[in-house]
């Protein structure tokens, strides 16, 4: 089991400074989870208390549970990735000239 928290906190997500979106379900308020999207639902800015982040699920293998999110702090962009199967946090580092270090490998999500 796993929660947002857990996922942005491991993906060197900045608590203080950053922003977190989320989908919801317009008709019920439920927030959506995997990469299933349809046009009956909208992005939600969340507060960094909101139960969402403290919410568990399951990331193991099979449909994804996590919820489907994107954040920003000041360094990076952050969201989830799903490798064969299994889904995980990951980040987009926003100065681009970073990759040109060794310790900053080039994003390549997904499986």
């Amino acid at each position: 089991m796993a929660t947002l928290r857990e996922f942005l906190t491991e993906s060197g997500f900045d608590f203080a400074g950053g922003r977190l979106i989320v989908r919801r379900d317009r008709a019920t308020g439920r927030y959506i989870e995997g990469d299933y999207h349809t046009q009956a639902e909208d992005g939600v800015e969340v507060s960094m208390d909101d139960p969402i982040l403290d919410a568990e699920f399951d990331s193991g293998f099979g449909d994804a549970e996590c919820p489907a999110y994107v954040a920003e702090d000041s360094k990076a962009l952050h969201f989830p990735y799903t490798y064969d199967g299994a889904t995980g946090p990951t980040k987009v580092l926003k100065d681009l000239s970073l990759y040109l270090l060794p310790e900053n490998k080039t994003p390549y999500p997904g499986g």
